[in-house]
């Protein structure tokens, strides 16, 4: 017997959407998770799962004719909300985006493209259509960051620092490209900037915006995230140069509901953007949102998959007092190994800063593959009365966090010490 509770049905069951389920119960819905590994986490906890690939729309179609499904949800990854938006559309469900929308918001060249219309900065790039492009490439112009156009978590991505590497860095770009298309841009040192908007009934809001800490490793491989600190030493001026065009931008794009991501460098003091994400992120930063703020940003997005007026949810104060406390997401990052133990989780997170954590890699786990989202093992959002002690707090988790090999080797690449964060 089919329950009288909203169905909501949820592509993919990674640890990041125990989070989609949890609200969804707390909102009052009947929860089905898909996905085709039958230990997704998130199909524990939902009412219903399926053993079903998340790209086999044909089979979503009937699970959701089936369960009689009022809505379908999914995020943090560009795919699954492709997928949504065509089952949506074959289900006649209403969904955030349209297809022109995520063609341009996931695809980092026509993105760009879009920017340049819209008068703001972007990453400088270079031409490239084939292999033989790469040849004629000055020398002064390394180093250099070869992408897949369509990919997320930093899959496919090699710096380059001379003609030799660039070609296979090329084919390693294609692989993970599913239009088989790159992108080769310069390539800045140094520390980004995220800017988080919330687009509701047409407005768009500034809710956050964070300077982004990296590390470098060898052999090419991507400067890899280690903490994304709120708020930016860049907002004041942030707000007084590009704001008003991003949110124009917004305007232009024809989006009326959602969350959005766009991430950009600092190069010769402005902000030059290069990607952006029409959907929730790894780092959840709603959880810092909420904390700070009130407002519900995951359910927001629950409430738009159901087709509901999300007027009633409002980020609040002026773009650059969004929000008033310091905040950190961080990021555990591990060398190649197998884990054996992890020790001190439980200690950090009885911590009162730590407002949510998703943990991705555990015991058992092995990290065979450098330059990706997949050495990452937790993230925490933390926010903090003051910067002081956000520090301290960083410390903590610092000197708590142990993750050993079989051999004894703690795993932990790197621990975040910035202290020149405000």
């Amino acid at each position: 017997m089919i329950s009288d509770k909203k169905r909501i049905l949820i592509l993919g069951g990674i640890t990041h959407m125990l989070d989609v389920v949890r609200k969804a119960h707390d909102m009052g819905l009947y929860t089905i998770v898909c996905d085709y590994s039958e230990t997704s986490p998130a199909k524990k906890i939902a009412d219903k799962a399926y053993d079903i690939s998340t790209t086999d729309i044909d089979a979503l179609e009937k699970v959701a004719r089936d369960e009689a499904v009022d809505a379908v949800f999914a995020g943090f990854e560009d795919l699954n909300t492709w997928n949504a938006l065509r089952l949506c559309q074959r289900l006649g469900l209403p969904f955030y985006a349209t297809e022109e929308q995520l063609r341009i918001t996931s695809n980092k060249k026509l993105f760009k493209e879009f920017c340049r219309k819209c008068g703001i900065p972007v990453v400088e790039e270079y031409p490239v259509t084939g292999a033989n492009d790469i040849e004629s490439l000055d020398e002064s112009l390394y180093p250099v960051i070869m992408k897949p156009v369509d990919s997320y978590g930093s899959k496919g991505i090699t710096v380059c620092q001379n003609r030799r590497e660039l070609g296979d860095a090329y084919t390693k770009a294609l692989s993970f490209s599913r239009s088989k298309q790159i992108v080769l841009e310069h390539f800045v040192p140094g520390y980004g900037v995220e800017m988080y908007y919330t687009v509701i009934n047409g407005e768009a809001c500034l809710s956050a915006m964070t300077d982004r800490y990296v590390i470098r490793q060898d052999g090419g491989v991507p400067p890899l995230p280690t903490a994304t600190v709120f708020p930016s030493k860049h907002l004041v001026s942030y707000c007084g140069t590009m704001n008003e065009k991003v949110k124009m931008m917004i305007r232009e794009l024809g989006i009326t509901n959602g969350v959005l991501l766009f991430q950009g460098v600092l190069e010769d003091g402005k902000v030059c953007v290069y990607e952006m994400a029409y959907r929730l992120t790894g780092e959840q930063h709603y959880h810092i949102v909420q904390k700070e703020t009130g407002v519900d940003l995951l359910a927001m997005m629950i409430d738009l998959a159901l087709g509901k007026d999300t007027g009633g949810y409002f980020v609040g104060g002026k773009d650059a007092e969004c929000l008033p406390c310091p905040a950190c997401n961080l990021a555990v990052l591990l060398k190649r190994g197998t884990i054996r133990r992890i020790e001190g989780l439980a200690a950090i997170l009885e911590m009162p800063e730590i407002v949510s954590h998703v943990q991705t890699l555990f015991e058992g786990d092995t990290v065979d593959r450098i330059g990706n989202y997949g050495q990452i093992c937790v993230r925490f959002n933390i926010v903090a009365k003051d910067g002081a002690r956000l520090l301290e707090v960083i410390d903590c988790i610092n000197k708590t966090l142990k993750v050993f090999s079989p051999e004894g080797e703690n795993l932990v690449l790197s621990e975040f010490k910035e202290r020149d964060i405000f």
